[in-house]
């Protein structure tokens, strides 16, 4: 590292000044001294680089699965990040093979002073950003002069290096020494935020939120939550359009609210109910208006333990690059937001460190809700992050009214309308005649429904079936059941055909799912799914309708968009498991 740590803690507002300002250095002044030795050490003119990069590495090993696709589209260099323009220069600038020595492992004085390994180093503390963003929450002014100095040093030492490589004039030179050294003391003494007001930064925020929804396709689906309870006071309930008005032990407001429930009982429901009452201002819940911004995070899918960088390239690329990164945290430091954390029993480990991260810093206004299953919140109100206000919320069992409703929206007959509701009232009855075991089982929301849909076939079997993977299993000989006899209706397929190319089709249907789970984790197909099972079906003679609307569930909203998904990540992910049984 460039500098040791400052010893006692300088105040929050302002070393989060001084992290985003680190961070400039390389990510602005490092990516420009970066692409001025790209462009004075690729030989091949005006041959597009993306295209030679293929050349010389055919699978582009070293880069990220983001990074081929962009190299793949034409990226242009200076659209690359710092990460990524150093790989290509790795590539395509004539210097050592990208797993030499060289660049990590010199083995004397004149190789230490080589350009790779001066590069290398750059890179090494720019990681250090990423991995372990902690080490620099507390950097004082001198860390970062300490810093500048290091870098100035360092940016000359490769500049002059690959100017020499490359036979670069001298003045031309001398100019991008200047303009390297003029840019990192513009960032060193910038003091007042420029550019976009509180208004114009939370107006774009929310539009990057509301095109993120479009694009993962979140639907508005049919919201029934059961009561909540405060743990700490067990004859408690209240509505989700309270949640957000309870207060702790100590009469203070909480800046971490625990929301617990077993799986399927409605915590992701609970999550996105508040987020789309926020982003469509439904106004259903009054103590949202408090927030200035509502930012949704998903634990499986976070692979950072930097909240800054995670909002600069993934939530709000458009807000950060619309003012500057020391601007962008003073803004958030001005404003209030709630943080939805969902899925935090899937947690990856940099979704531990990034909470944990934003939690310490005590200069923001915000506050945190955390979905849990029980056995996985011990580490939110333990020694991980023991100094926070919280309160624990559990999710109430669904009443007989909640269960009707909510069967009613999610079982629909052959056309696709709603059951009759004697239809339902009979199936509720049927629920009620089962020992209090099994009957407690299926008061969970996701059971409920998977239960709803096996009784519509094979009521028999229903009261063998309260765990998931029973219902799952049951289901899914049903489905292939219906499916089968529903396709021999036509008259164009024996039974032995037909059994055949649904098995063959099923099999590419839990390969999709197999697939979801790894890459992208989202319960609705891509249109590159769609796509590929719908050619599946093409191929094998089978109607693709029939097939997609056995097992997945179809939703269309207000403004005709449409999509395919899973009723739950739990039934993805046991499609998913067949796959490797297969």
């Amino acid at each position: 590292s460039f500098f040791k740590m400052a010893e006692t803690p300088i105040p929050d507002f302002q070393h989060l000044i001084n992290n985003a300002k680190y961070y400039r250095f390389f990510d602005i002044v490092g990516k420009r001294v970066f692409l001025c030795i790209y462009l004075w050490l690729y030989k091949w003119g005006s041959f597009p680089v993306c295209e030679y990069l293929q050349k010389v590495n055919p699978k582009l090993n070293g880069f990220h699965t983001r990074d081929k696709k962009d190299i793949k589209d034409g990226i242009l260099p200076n659209k690359m990040d710092l990460t990524m323009l150093y790989k290509v220069i790795q590539n395509v600038c004539g210097l050592a093979e990208p797993n030499s020595n060289l660049w990590s492992s010199p083995k004397n004085p004149e190789e230490e002073g080589g350009l790779e390994h001066m590069l290398y180093l750059i890179m090494k503390d720019r990681n250090l950003l990423t991995h372990k963003p902690e080490k620099y929450h507390f950097l004082t002014e001198a860390n970062i002069d300490e810093c500048i100095k290091k870098l100035v040093n360092l940016y000359t030492k490769i500049l002059q290096e690959s100017a020499s490589k490359a036979c670069v004039d001298s003045s031309k030179l001398k100019n991008a020494v200047g303009k390297m050294k003029t840019e990192l003391q513009e960032i060193r003494d910038r003091k007042e935020i420029k550019g976009l007001n509180e208004k114009e930064f939370v107006k774009l925020a929310r539009e990057d939120l509301r095109t993120r929804r479009i694009s993962q396709a979140s639907t508005k689906v049919n919201f029934i939550i059961p009561h909540l309870r405060l743990e700490s006071s067990a004859a408690t309930t209240f509505p989700l359009t309270n949640l957000l008005e309870q207060k702790c032990d100590n009469d203070n407001s909480p800046n971490l609210i625990i929301i617990v429930g077993e799986t399927g009982a409605g915590k992701s429901s609970i999550c996105e109910n508040l987020f789309q009452s926020w982003i469509m201002e439904q106004n259903s819940i009054e103590e949202l208006s408090n927030y200035k911004l509502v930012i949704p995070l998903h634990c499986p899918d976070i692979v950072t333990r930097d909240w800054v960088a995670l909002l600069q390239t993934d939530i709000l690329p458009k807000t950060t690059s619309s003012c500057d990164s020391a601007d962008f945290i003073k803004m958030l430091s001005k404003i209030t937001i709630l943080w939805i954390v969902d899925g935090w029993d899937e947690k990856t480990p940099e979704a531990t460190g990034l909470l944990r991260n934003l939690l310490q810093v005590q200069a923001l206004d915000h506050t945190f809700l955390v979905a849990s299953k029980p056995e996985h919140c011990l580490s939110l109100t333990g020694k991980t992050f023991p100094k926070n206000n919280h309160i624990k919320v559990s999710i109430c069992r669904f009443e007989e009214q909640d269960c009707e409703a909510l069967v009613s929206f999610h079982l629909k007959d052959s056309s696709g309308k709603a059951m009759a509701s004697e239809t339902i009232k009979e199936f509720i009855m049927c629920i009620n005649t089962f020992p209090d075991d099994v009957r407690k089982e299926f008061c969970n929301p996701l059971k409920l429904i998977l239960a709803a849909k096996l009784w519509c076939k094979e009521p028999e079997k229903l009261q063998s079936a309260s765990t998931l993977t029973q219902l799952y299993l049951l289901i899914k000989e049903m489905y292939i059941k219906s499916l089968c006899d529903r396709i021999m209706l036509d008259g164009l397929l024996t039974e032995r055909e037909t059994e055949s190319k649904v098995d063959s089709w099923f099999n590419m249907f839990c390969k999709v799912s197999f697939n979801m789970v790894r890459e992208y984790r989202r319960l609705h197909l891509s249109d590159k799914d769609l796509k590929y099972l719908e050619c599946e079906c093409n191929r094998l003679g089978l109607n693709s309708s029939k097939c997609l609307s056995t097992f997945l569930f179809y939703h269309t909203e207000g403004n005709s968009y449409g999509n395919f998904h899973f009723i739950h990540s739990t039934q993805q992910q046991f499609y998913a498991s067949l796959h490797i049984c297969y």
